[in-house]
């Protein structure tokens, strides 16, 4: 749903794009999740685009939105229902069906289909693998029957598991150990097996599909009862309570802004190598949870007069950053802009 501050975003990632915008007005984008965190998100630069840039119909893009939960479609899509250029299927990547919109022609593919929080694979991960495997294997078989400019496939930086060695960067070449009979890495396993499929297409095929790691992205519309740290640690600024970390908070992680991952969704899509995976995060606003948890109750919103409170013991919380290399996302263009004081206060706003 575009508010004031969504609009602001969407029109922050057309104004960055816009040396893309030959390449955009006039195509037609199936976005698979749509309803999803990061897929909303597409759907809402699209149709700012439609909306406001596109100066007639022929320069407005087409929009096919596929989704699976009819709640959440009816939640945060139907307001696009009634323009001409959007589209609504409904469609289940965990079965082995066949696309529903074979008869449309479709240039470019994002595929986000995936449970994502650790609550939800852990509770269905036959469900978890089958999105990344026979759903994206469907849509592939789909992409090739189609004269599609590009297709990108949402992969994750869990995929790297542990990391031997005193590497202070994560190259996209670089992999962990990882047991994959743990159902704890259902949802790493299935997407180095999705990004296994995207090569395959690729080499075999022809099809111009690449994969991109998302790191933590968090930004106005997340879920904050998903259990993520950055969504717990929102949902008790938003309530004025004290923060609660419940670790010793001395893991590590990348925090971008969502206006600055879709910037980093199109180049990829658009301007990627095919083929080709990319990580995306944003390396300089790194801090491990405690640390961001001080920051947001110290420095971001000391106004609140609220606190952290550690469930475990109080541990280091400035261990040793190891951080995402972005140079192969860099090379494209691309870089970071908005910082965690400014991407939280705008999504608790």
């Amino acid at each position: 749903m575009i508010n004031e501050i969504i609009e602001e975003d969407c029109k922050n990632v057309i104004d960055y794009l816009s040396p893309l915008i030959p390449k955009i007005k006039g195509k037609s984008f199936l976005v698979a999740g749509a309803t999803s965190f990061l897929g909303l998100n597409i759907v809402n630069t699209l149709v700012y685009y439609n909306r406001t840039i596109a100066k007639n119909k022929d320069d407005q893009c087409e929009i096919y939105a596929l989704y699976h939960d009819d709640n959440k479609a009816h939640l945060k899509l139907n307001e696009y229902i009634k323009d001409s250029f959007f589209h609504m299927f409904k469609w289940d990547a965990t079965e082995n069906s066949r696309i529903i919109i074979e008869n449309v022609h479709v240039d470019y593919i994002f595929y986000l289909c995936s449970i994502a929080t650790t609550d939800g694979f852990l509770r269905q991960p036959v469900e978890t693998m089958a999105a990344n495997t026979i759903g994206l294997y469907n849509m592939l078989v789909y992409a090739k029957n189609k004269d599609i400019k590009g297709f990108l496939y949402f992969s994750s930086g869990a995929i790297y598991g542990i990391l031997s060695g005193n590497a202070s960067e994560i190259h996209e070449d670089d992999m962990g150990v990882m047991n994959h009979i743990d159902l704890q890495n259902v949802y790493a396993e299935g997407k180095k097996a999705g990004e296994t499929l995207i090569k395959a297409f690729q080499v075999e095929y022809s099809v111009p599909a690449k994969s991109v790691r998302i790191s933590h992205t968090y930004g106005p519309g997340i879920d904050i009862n998903d259990g993520r740290v950055f969504s717990d640690f929102i949902k008790n600024i938003v309530n004025d309570e004290d923060i609660i970390v419940k670790s010793d908070g001395s893991a590590v992680r990348p925090f971008c802004y969502i206006s600055d991952a879709v910037r980093a969704f199109f180049l990829i899509l658009i301007e990627g190598v095919d083929g080709e995976t990319y990580n995306m995060a944003n390396p300089i606003e790194t801090y491990s949870v405690g640390e961001l948890a001080e920051l947001l109750v110290e420095k971001i919103f000391s106004d609140k007069k609220i606190k952290v409170i550690y469930i475990n013991e109080k541990g280091n919380i400035h261990p040793k950053k190891i951080l995402i290399n972005i140079d192969k996302l860099q090379n494209l263009g691309w870089k970071p802009k908005v910082s965690v004081k400014k991407g939280f206060r705008r999504v608790v706003e």
